[in-house]
Order: C-alpha cells, then sequence, then structure tokens
C-alpha cells in the first residue's frame, strides 16, 4: 500500500471514528433522560453477566499463562472494582449507585438551580479537566464526566421536552460538531501538533459532547418496535465485554493489521474492516443467546439468593 494510500485510510479512520465516538456519551444522556432505575435486581444481573463473561475471558486467554493469574482470577469475580480494561463497567456502576441521591436532587431544583450545576459542572469538565487534564476529569472516562451527562439528560427531559421539534438544525448541528472534531483530529496527526494539548475523541470533548446531544435529540421520538433489531441490541453489552475483557481487543488488532498487511487497495481494507467488524459482533451475539438459554436459570437462583439475603439485612437494621 502506497504513502498515500495509507493516508487517505488514516483520514477515513478518524472520520469514521468522529461520528461514532458519541455512543458512550449518548448511553449515559439516554440514561440521564429516563432516569436510572436502581434495583438490586438490576445490580445483580449486570455483575453475574460481567463475571461470566471475565471468566471466559480468562480461561481462553494468554494471561493465564503468565504469573499476574492469580491476582486476575480473583479480579474476574470483582468487576465494579477491578476493570481488566472494563473502564466503563466500574464507572458505570458508580452512576448506578449514586443515581438514587441524583435523581432526588433533581426532583427537589428548581429549573434556575438545574442551569447552574449545568454551569457550574462544566467549568471543571471542559476548563480544569479537557482544556488542563486535571484530575477531576482528564478525559472524560470518569464518574464526574457520567454526572456531567447524567446531569444534561435529565435537564432535556425536564425543561426541554416540547422544545427541538424542528430535525434541521439538530442535524446541522451533529454535522458540525462532528466535522469539527475530525478537523482537530487530523490536526493532530502531524507532528506540528504533537504538543498540541487537546484531544479530539476525549469523552469530555465540547465538540463531542454537543454532538451527542444533537444526535440524541434527533432520534429522542423514534421508536424501534423491529423485534429482530431490538433482539440484536439487547446483546450490545455483551459485544462490549467479549471484546474489551482483558484487553481481548488486541485479536481484533491483529486481524485488522493481517488484513491492512496484505491487501493495497484502500477501498478492499476498508470493506473487510466493516466485515471483520459485524462478523465479530455477529459471534458475540450469537455467544451471548446461547448463555442466556444456558445460564438464565441459574442467574435467576442467584438473584433470588441476594435478594432474600439483602431482605434479611434490612428486617436486622429495622
Amino acid at each position: 500500500m502506497s504513502h498515500d494510500e495509507i493516508v487517505d485510510l488514516d483520514k477515513t479512520y478518524l472520520l469514521v471514528n468522529s461520528f461514532v465516538i458519541i455512543a458512550v456519551d449518548c448511553f449515559i444522556l439516554i440514561s440521564g433522560y429516563y432516569g436510572i432505575k436502581p434495583s438490586l435486581n438490576g445490580l445483580l444481573r449486570l455483575y453475574l453477566i460481567c463475571v461470566f463473561y471475565n471468566l471466559c475471558s480468562y480461561c481462553i486467554t494468554p494471561i493465564v499463562y503468565t504469573g499476574d493469574n492469580v491476582y486476575s482470577l480473583h479480579g474476574c469475580f470483582m468487576p465494579f472494582s477491578h476493570s481488566n480494561g472494563l473502564w466503563f463497567i466500574p464507572t458505570y456502576s458508580y452512576l448506578f449507585i449514586l443515581s438514587p441521591l441524583l435523581n432526588r436532587y433533581w426532583e427537589n431544583i428548581s429549573s434556575k438551580g438545574a442551569y447552574t450545576s449545568i454551569f457550574i459542572m462544566g467549568i471543571l469538565i471542559f476548563y480544569f479537566g479537557y482544556f488542563w487534564n486535571a484530575h477531576i476529569s482528564p478525559t472524560g472516562y470518569d464518574l464526574m464526566n457520567f454526572i456531567f451527562l447524567y446531569f444534561w439528560g435529565r435537564c432535556l427531559r425536564l425543561y426541554h421536552e416540547s422544545r427541538f421539534k424542528k430535525q434541521w438544525p439538530l442535524v446541522l448541528g451533529y454535522l458540525v460538531f462532528t466535522m469539527l472534531t475530525w478537523g482537530i483530529s487530523l490536526y493532530q496527526e502531524t507532528s506540528l501538533a504533537m504538543a498540541f494539548p487537546l484531544s479530539a475523541f476525549k469523552y469530555n470533548s465540547p465538540l463531542v459532547i454537543g454532538s451527542a446531544i444533537c444526535f440524541f435529540l434527533i432520534f429522542r421520538n423514534f421508536t424501534i418496535s423491529n423485534s429482530r433489531i431490538n433482539w440484536l441490541a439487547s446483546s450490545s453489552l455483551a459485544i462490549y465485554l467479549i471484546t474489551e475483557c482483558h484487553n481481548n481487543s488486541n485479536l481484533y488488532i491483529k486481524l485488522s493489521n493481517y488484513v491492512f498487511n496484505h491487501y493495497d487497495s484502500t477501498a478492499t481494507v476498508i470493506l473487510l474492516y466493516v466485515a471483520l467488524a459485524l462478523l465479530l459482533a455477529l459471534i458475540c451475539i450469537l455467544i451471548d443467546k446461547l448463555r442466556i438459554i444456558l445460564f438464565t436459570p441459574f442467574e435467576v437462583r442467584i438473584i433470588r439468593i441476594g435478594e432474600m439475603f439483602f431482605e434479611k439485612i434490612k428486617n436486622k437494621i429495622k
């Protein structure tokens, strides 16, 4: 592959990433918009799913042959505190645990107080976090940014439910924010930009968050009633857990590098990348459906035991 083709492929990757980098931010916005309804049942179900895929990954990856395998095995049973490469799971579990307090806060706040809260958090997230890489939120892969996005979702639901009826300003906003993100990423690719303090694809980037809000509002009123789509979407968490747990993404990277090194056409490489991603997603979905069939009875029993245990604790406290 020639140098120009490699450059074109890099630009294509950055463009695609500029459009899809909003996925996590959109998920937290949705959580805030509809409100997390925390329950012991939900927390236990999330825990069991994470443990299942942690153990599966532990058994089939080279990590079992390293001296660190004891720690990794013990970490498989503590997905909310030992991420094993899954930063999202612990961070979302923190938000889940805090959600009763966050929901109560929004039940008793005025519109002025809501906007003031978002403004203050915006200063922390954007100025101290994004622009100056402060510990409070250097990249957006953290609880502080999740709370900020959760607040945005709550605000949109409570004070902007009847607004944004026209779609074209939202579509325009999404495209503008996305193109600006792409422009920054292209600038950072140059040697001149190596010292540039900002990152185009941080989750706390004002452009990424703005793009996520526009995208969410575009599809806010859409109702997907297709059973096949919902059947596939219900296993989206499994795709993330399988591909990222114990850095399993290295396998996909190796396959991608093989494609890159053995094909000369940029179009062919892009098509094979897409086909590889779709194939991997399909395999993960089928694995998850098999898990549901085989292990749901076991999960239901564990959840019942957990509920009985916590019910006894509550009764003793009373």
